[in-house]
């Protein structure tokens, strides 16, 4: 197996890297950016909207976290509100 994994890393290095390659990575990196993004999006939009449902107290603050601070607080919120009960 080692042989296996040398032969197509040798065979990946001895070609000349084209323009083609590094399109083709380019536009890989953009669409898993995108797709981070705009997984990101939607759970920040889904924190908001259960934040903004829940009955509990200091509802205002949590809402002006996730707003300003975004994605981490939607994250902060998930772990310190969301799990902690229904």
């Amino acid at each position: 197996m080692k042989g296996f994994f040398a032969a197509i890393l040798f065979s990946l290095l001895s070609k000349p890297i084209t323009a083609e390659d590094v399109g083709g990575v380019v536009i890989g990196l953009m669409l898993f950016i995108a797709a981070l993004l705009i997984g990101s999006f939607i759970f920040w939009l889904i924190m908001l909207i259960d934040c903004i449902k829940r009955e509990f107290d200091q509802k205002a603050l949590w809402i002006i976290l996730i707003l300003v601070l975004g994605i981490v607080g939607a994250i902060l919120y998930y772990f310190m509100v969301k799990r902690k009960g229904p």
